[in-house]
């Protein structure tokens, strides 16, 4: 338990200090050599097995104490372990070293990291796990109370669409991108950033998903996400010269630092875009169907001649 509990006032500061998120300022890695080149950063595989064994660690007393029917059930686990795999991807895999060589490939780190781990471990319901896992001691935390309030102020759809839609441009901007595949710690505050900012707008969603209105809300800020991510993408796509300086060695791969940039955009710009239409559609049906279900009670109601449930705001029938 007291592993579990220092646990979250060290991920952060850990994952800034990991080589494994370092600057991919290293020699260009040629296709025979992504392999050789590839080095896991065991610091940063450490931190992540120990979130994996603090999920765990809560999920089973859960179901040992309350039933599956606590919070977390068996796809809870799944969506959890894949986004666990795609974070390995992300940042211990050979994608890790290729990154440094190929913008499509960096872009492909990224997206891993925006658009594909976040939204399946949030749906894993770690907040459930977690805290089961560390008791009440972390929540009599001064420290974690005040990231805890911090967090939940940021936890509205349009807030946390406009918090992430700001990290992810800030970071892109030619200047700062640079300046993170050059100086390690940037990049690993470029990652980290990346990732929180995520984790808290798909949370966001998911929270916002509990009432019509604000699955309304919901749908409408991943729209606005797509939009501003697909105007990025088709600006990558588009471009007449390459953008960014760092990538001079695509040639090893045969490919031309516009045609490597131009595949980067179509990464960003695909899958990103399915993942965000998708919440979108998702949300929007999840109104509907609350909407469906607040009006089939009303109706229940006044076919058995209930008192009928009035929203705020709405006059008195009689």
């Amino acid at each position: 338990m007291r592993r579990c509990s220092l646990l979250l006032a060290v991920l952060a500061g850990a994952l800034l200090e990991s080589g494994a998120a370092r600057a991919h300022g290293q020699a260009p890695v040629a296709p025979d050599a992504v392999f050789i080149s590839f080095a896991p950063d065991l610091i940063l595989v450490a931190i992540l097995l120990l979130v994996h064994l603090a999920y765990g660690q809560g999920v089973f007393p859960t179901w040992r104490r309350a039933g599956r029917k606590a919070g977390l059930a068996a796809s809870h686990l799944g969506l959890f372990a894949a986004g666990e795999v795609a974070l390995l991807l992300a940042l211990v895999s050979p994608l890790e070293s290729l990154s440094g060589t190929l913008l499509s490939a960096h872009m492909v780190q990224h997206v891993l990291l925006i658009a594909v781990a976040p939204p399946l471990l949030v749906l894993g319901r770690p907040e459930v796990a977690l805290l089961w896992a560390m008791g009440g001691r972390v929540g009599r935390s001064r420290i974690f109370r005040l990231v805890l309030a911090g967090w939940r102020a940021g936890e509205t759809p349009m807030r946390a669409a406009a918090i992430h839609s700001a990290v992810v441009l800030a970071w892109h901007v030619p200047a700062a991108f640079d300046a993170a595949i050059d100086v390690p710690w940037l990049h690993d505050l470029e990652h980290l950033t990346f990732f929180l900012s995520a984790m808290l707008f798909f949370s966001a969603l998911l929270k916002a998903a509990r009432t019509p209105q604000g699955a309304a809300l919901g749908a409408l800020a991943s729209l606005i996400t797509l939009i501003y991510s697909g105007m990025f993408a088709a600006i990558l796509t588009f471009a007449p010269r390459p953008l960014y300086d760092r990538y001079v060695a695509t040639w090893l791969w045969g490919m031309t630092a516009l045609e490597d940039q131009q595949l980067a955009g179509l990464i960003m710009w695909v899958p990103t875009g399915f993942v965000y239409l998708g919440v979108g559609l998702a949300l929007f049906a999840r109104m509907l169907t609350l909407l469906d279900g607040s009006g089939a009670a009303r109706r229940r109601e006044r076919r058995q001649g209930l008192p009928q449930h009035r929203e705020a705001g709405e006059p008195d029938p009689a």
